[in-house]
């Protein structure tokens, strides 16, 4: 559990869930244990979910993050970045986090915490040449379809 194996209090932290879906499943995990959440979901279909997933006091945002994310002049101790796997938005303009992360100095406090999940080998990924180029490049690799844990550590 991240609050003891780091020593993090979280009953101290907001956090921000930059794509929350329906909240069922990382952020109800912690969701409990912070002081104040805040979930942003592009998808209108996942606010009846959230709502019943997720804490009351819970901020739930529905609109693009990239747009809200202009407009927020809040910053959070912690930011949950649960990409969708691949490329994204109206013109695939989005490709897994690696956009978000620029949005995250404005955003994180100093000395906050950033969660986002890289998966070493994603599916429907030899099918897709956007998202593999860009991968890629981000990564500076020439494949990665299947990165090993010490690339993503180190």
């Amino acid at each position: 559990e991240l609050s003891s194996r780091y020593n993090i209090d979280l009953k101290t932290k907001t956090v921000l869930d930059f794509f929350a879906r329906d909240g069922s499943w990382q952020t109800k995990y912690y969701a409990e244990k912070v002081k104040k959440l805040h979930a942003w979901e592009i998808d209108p279909i996942h606010k009846y979910n959230l709502k019943k997933n997720l804490p009351n006091g819970t901020d739930i945002v529905i609109g693009d993050s990239f747009d809200i994310s202009k407009k927020e002049k809040q910053t959070f101790d912690m930011i949950v970045i649960d990409n969708p796997m691949g490329c994204y938005g109206h013109n695939n303009e989005y490709c897994e986090h690696f956009e978000v992360l620029d949005l995250v100095p404005r955003l994180l406090r100093r000395k906050g915490l950033l969660i986002f999940n890289v998966k070493l080998q994603p599916f429907s990924y030899k099918e897709n040449i956007q998202w593999q180029e860009r991968r890629n490049s981000f990564y500076s690799q020439a494949d990665c379809s299947n990165l090993s844990k010490k690339f993503i550590y180190y």
